[in-house]
């Protein structure tokens, strides 16, 4: 093979892989979330999605500071970055009463967001995806 030719495919595959990514960087945005705004939430899980890409909650809640309680959507990690924090499937189950720390959505039309923390009420147990709160307590 000549010289040429074997870098030119060098780096044709090399843009190929480049562009083949873009669609799954663009996937992993929080763009959507406020990050740096946290809203307590208070209520009971109705439904938790343990699956890829990401895990979703279900609560009817209402904010801490008052208001009727509503359906939310909550978006979380994968499962497996869930699991080297400390969560398992079963976590936050359907009908445990809760207090929720979230990044809500921007869009603040829609009951959703990111979870950053959730209290279990009737164990005081705390899950966490601060991935700098967990090293600081030593357990990441």
């Amino acid at each position: 093979m000549k010289p040429m030719f074997r870098k030119a495919m060098v780096v044709s595959a090399i843009a190929g892989l480049g562009l083949a990514a873009l669609p799954v960087a663009a996937h992993h945005t929080a763009s959507m979330f406020e990050s740096v705004k946290i809203v307590q939430l208070t209520g009971t899980i109705t439904e938790v999605r343990w699956t890829n890409p990401h895990v979703n909650v279900m609560v009817n809640a209402s904010l801490k500071s008052g208001g009727n309680a509503a359906p939310w959507l909550l978006e979380m990690t994968s499962p497996g970055n869930l699991t080297r924090n400390g969560w398992t499937k079963t976590s936050l189950k359907p009908g445990d009463k809760v207090v929720l720390e979230i990044n809500p959505l921007k869009d603040d039309s829609a009951n959703g967001g990111r979870l950053v923390k959730a209290t279990v009420v009737d164990t005081g147990q705390v899950f966490t995806t601060n991935y700098k709160e967990l090293e600081a307590e030593g357990r990441y």
